[in-house]
């Protein structure tokens, strides 16, 4: 196991490079009490870090004879949670326990980094990127149409939309549909990644910013941040080519390619900065006292200030949002260009907070009404006591967000199945309360098989993972055969070591006769038909006329529903009376 390490108060924890190994299992993350753990955020107690692992498991294990049970199949990443997510404009990004990428939503550039060959226009579910092999990556990011990851060597990979050179790589065309490296210097690591409209960031190990991108340089470059200047945090800006900054004093510095702002400029800020988010125009900081901060250089159109600007707290000025004390995590959304929307949302030690723009629901807050001061975003349904938010990720209009019971939870349009929930259905305002998104597969299954019977209809796959419906089937047991492919598409070795044992009464039909051979009993499942012997024969003079169960012929299409006696029955030709008077007229 992974040596314990020593932190400094506010620093973040470093991933283990080689996940542990025990025979049988597949690791599956480091997880605190039920959620993943998140390698980006501060350190600011002792922790314990928990080992989770899967394995191949079925449940139930036994079902009737008839089929219809719903088999559950856990595969060996079947308890992969999220720890880190991230919103592009309409997809979604996802950092799982394993350290592998998950995107669900559009996929119409490729930036769900599924590869080529799995391209197709978007999922309504969370599937995983197309991951390179021996890699794992750290932190994943979203941008309008391309993603960005850092692995566990510090280095950084692209795909989906080349626009302007964001990817920061040589692609054959626009577009990279699996993760490739990005051209840095070799010997250089990075430490956080952040991707923008088609511009992309990234912080070396040093505290130097890179950016790249269109209006800038089709490779990551160094950024002139001045002499002594040290960043601790970086944000690309999502729908403008922008880049914000956060040094290790607590200020903030922002420039802009479109402005020809090409070297950073502090922010008039009277706070410290703990965290940093910009949106399209306007921005949202935690001072380090915990306090929310905004500021917005056009206007507070739809209240995403959440706070009311005057002479003395202008919109362009950084100011207080009231109310908001011990602020972990804060988030602008983004917003296109020359749209009026915009939205503000952060978590506190009282909550999940959400401001602004809310035409798609986005907020949250269980209705499609703009609010200009912070409404709580509503609990799910069905939420654990105790329950709380401990992440989010908001674009202009949906929202994802983790919770403390382990699972990501959307809101908001679901234009390109981007909520994650296996549905597409969209409508504005389309889904104003949270509901769960579906949990990440690492493989996709392709047959089940029941012994030598197909399972009904296929797998399929629900919020909780796979399935199969079991086929009808005679009483025992019999050997499961799960067959799978990963996301390129891939097969992967038949998995055979589950077992399903069908179960029923039986009953014997025994079967009577007076003439013939006798038909041999019969062993039947209580709830099933018998089979019809073959009709018995004499040479006696006798026509066998069918089966009995007393006074009624037996109908071979019902069910047995105990022990039965069938006797048959017989016919030959008699006439009868036998005799009559000499002038006739006896009916014979």
């Amino acid at each position: 196991m992974p040596a314990s390490q020593t932190i400094p108060d506010g620093k973040t924890a470093t991933w283990p490079h080689d996940d542990p190994t025990r025979p049988g299992w597949t690791f599956n993350g480091w997880f605190q009490g039920d959620t993943a753990y998140d390698f980006t955020k501060p350190v600011t107690t002792d922790l314990t870090l928990t080992a989770k692992w899967g394995k191949w498991n079925t449940s139930p294990d036994k079902g009737p004879w008839h089929g219809g049970t719903n088999v559950k199949i856990d595969t060996p990443g079947s308890q992969v949670r999220f720890s880190h997510i991230s919103s592009g404009a309409q997809f979604s990004l996802a950092l799982g326990s394993d350290g592998n990428a998950y995107g669900w939503g559009d996929n119409a550039f490729g930036q769900l980094g599924l590869s080529r060959n799995q391209s197709v226009y978007y999922h309504r579910a969370p599937r995983m990127t197309a991951m390179p092999e021996g890699v794992k990556f750290t932190q994943v990011s979203a941008g309008w149409a391309h993603g960005i990851a850092l692995d566990r060597d510090g280095r950084i990979w692209t795909w989906g939309f080349d626009f302007g050179g964001c990817l920061g790589r040589p692609v054959d065309g626009l577009y990279g549909y699996s993760p490739g490296l990005a051209s840095v210097p070799e010997g250089v690591t990075f430490t956080a990644v952040s991707a923008g409209k088609f511009s992309s960031m990234a912080l070396d190990s040093n505290g130097q910013a890179w950016t790249w991108g269109w209006i800038d340089t089709d490779t990551p470059h160094k950024v002139a941040q001045g002499e002594g200047i040290v960043f601790t945090a970086i944000c690309a800006v999502n729908n403008t080519n922008g880049y914000t900054a956060l040094d290790t004093d607590g200020r903030i510095w922002n420039w802009r390619h479109p402005y020809s702002k090409l070297t950073p400029v502090e922010t008039d800020v009277r706070f410290k900065a703990y965290s940093i988010d910009p949106g399209c125009d306007h921005f949202i900081a935690i001072a380090r006292d915990g306090t929310v901060w905004t500021w917005d250089i056009e206007n507070n159109g739809n209240g995403q200030l959440g706070r009311i600007p005057d002479s003395a707290n202008p919109a362009d000025k950084p100011g207080r949002v009231p109310g908001l004390t011990g602020a972990t995590q804060v988030d602008a959304g983004s917003r296109p260009i020359g749209v009026d929307t915009g939205v503000s949302l952060a978590i506190t030690d009282t909550g999940a907070w959400a401001w602004g723009s809310n035409n798609h629901g986005q907020l949250g807050t269980g209705t499609g009404k703009i609010t200009d001061t912070p409404a709580r975003v509503v609990t799910p349904a069905g939420a654990p006591t105790g329950f709380r938010y401990i992440g989010i990720a908001a674009s202009d209009s949906h929202t994802v967000l983790l919770g403390s019971d382990g699972e990501t939870y959307t809101y908001g349009r679901n234009q390109y199945g981007k909520l994650g929930d296996g549905t597409d259905t969209d409508s504005d305002p389309a889904n104003p309360q949270p509901a769960r998104t579906w949990r990440p597969v690492e493989r996709d299954l392709t047959k089940v098989l029941f012994g030598e019977a197909r399972n009904i209809g296929g797998p399929y796959r629900r919020s909780d993972g796979w399935h199969a419906t079991s086929p009808r089937h005679s009483l025992g047991t019999v050997t499961l055969t799960i067959q799978s492919a990963v996301t390129n598409g891939t097969p992967q070795p038949d998995e055979t070591s589950q077992r399903f044992t069908y179960t029923g009464d039986t009953a014997t039909v025994t079967f009577k006769s007076e003439h013939g051979s006798p038909a041999p009993p019969q062993q039947v499942i209580v709830g099933d038909t018998v089979r019809r012997p073959d009709d018995p024969t004499t040479d006696d003079g006798w026509t066998f006329n069918g089966w009995f169960q007393g006074d009624r012929p037996y109908d071979f299409t019902q069910p047995v529903s105990g022990d039965t006696v069938l006797t048959a029955r017989w016919g030959r030709w008699k006439a009868d009376p036998a005799q009559g008077p000499w002038r006739g007229g006896t009916d014979v």
